[in-house]
């Protein structure tokens, strides 16, 4: 695997050996300057590495895909990495990692826990249709996106994460 060396540095805190002396008691921390990198092709954002594709499948095999690269379809809970997340992709549906096996009961892929308040729904979606299980970020005009309930069958690109590797 090839590895691209990301721009992005960051900070590991790593302890020291405490010393001990009969008045008082101390301890270091050194401080020691790290990168995160991520595969060819990636992109970094806050500490994960993102893969957008170009070609499409349906959701399993979207989220098998995913899996054999070593990440999963990618979980958005907050708006900046919906943002993010939209500013590397063209007029086209994405997968992302929510999907639900009984109507309405909406759960990501990594088992984070599905935020109610954290959501990005396009209005009037979920639309909590049987046949709708599956979870696409969705272009609307003006560069507006959002999330669709979608039927998980159809053949869409999609987003996979993985967490950078710290060096």
């Amino acid at each position: 695997t090839h590895i691209s060396l990301l721009m992005q540095r960051t900070y590991q805190f790593r302890a020291l050996p405490q010393f001990h002396n009969s008045h008082t008691e101390q301890a270091s921390v050194l401080v020691l300057p790290c990168w995160m990198c991520c595969p060819m092709g990636w992109r970094f954002f806050q500490k994960s590495c993102y893969y957008t594709s170009t070609d499409s499948m349906s959701w399993n095999e979207s989220k098998e895909n995913c899996t054999g690269m070593g990440s999963h379809l990618v979980v958005i809970d907050t708006e900046a990495e919906q943002v993010k997340k939209t500013q590397y992709v063209r007029k086209d549906n994405y997968y992302i990692g929510l999907s639900a096996q009984k109507v309405g009961q909406w759960h990501w892929v990594d088992q984070t826990p599905f935020n109610v308040t954290a959501v990005f729904w396009r209005t009037g979606e979920p639309s909590n249709v049987e046949e709708e299980k599956c979870v696409v970020i969705h272009w609307k005009e003006k560069k507006h996106w959002n999330w669709n309930d979608f039927r998980c069958e159809v053949h869409s690109p999609r987003i996979c994460e993985a967490a950078a590797i710290t060096v």
